[in-house]
């Protein structure tokens, strides 16, 4: 998981139309009555526009990911898109964006747990670059196949482990109600997350 910033460069990149864009709107004296806020280049999108040096093609380079604050920022934004895609009856994009809403969670808690100063490279903990939520749980000591059954959560769990990031490259439809019992599983007031958030102490 990343977040995300875009890098412009040279005259006809994105980042040299950005600045031409805000100039014209400023030099042209539009304002806010005129569908324009009265702004300068520095502001918008000038402030995420980087020069790179010239010739450099626009790129949108991740951020990676390194505090468990910034694991959660990550839920809350899948969350928020998973509920508007089930409410928009999208049911493809809810259950996908449930799935990692999950995994940025249990990431988030794997770092308070080992109270991890970083989220490891690749190369030093591979088994943490995953979107398998069954691993994730097991990295927190929580072992799926025996989990008791009568535990509250139990039922929002065995409908979270159904989840495969997979499922995003597939065609089929999937039915709306798979997509809304996944979120109710997973945001729910017997939900993981909230489980988690609770049981490791995050701020959701």
């Amino acid at each position: 998981m990343h977040k995300w910033s875009f890098v412009g460069s040279a005259n006809h990149t994105f980042g040299a139309v950005c600045r031409r864009r805000f100039r014209a709107i400023v030099g042209s004296g539009h304002n806010s009555t005129s569908g324009f806020r009265a702004i300068t280049p520095r502001v918008g999108f000038e402030s995420i526009c980087k020069r790179q040096k010239a010739g450099a093609p626009l790129a949108i380079q991740p951020t990676p990911v390194n505090t468990p604050q910034e694991w959660l920022e990550l839920c809350r934004r899948y969350r928020d898109d998973a509920e508007a895609l089930r409410i928009a009856r999208r049911p493809d994009g809810a259950w996908l964006n449930a799935g990692f809403s999950v995994e940025c969670c249990l990431k988030a808690a794997i770092m308070k747990k080992e109270r991890l100063n970083g989220w490891p490279a690749p190369d030093i903990a591979p088994e943490l670059w995953t979107h398998d939520l069954r691993g994730l749980f097991k990295r927190l000591g929580i072992e799926p196949t025996r989990f008791d059954p009568n535990h509250p959560v139990a039922p929002a769990l065995k409908m979270v482990l159904d989840w495969r990031r997979q499922h995003g490259y597939s065609i089929g439809k999937l039915p709306l109600k798979f997509a809304t019992n996944l979120c109710e599983a997973a945001f729910g007031s017997n939900g993981v997350i909230e489980w988690i958030a609770d049981l490791y102490r995050l701020n959701i």
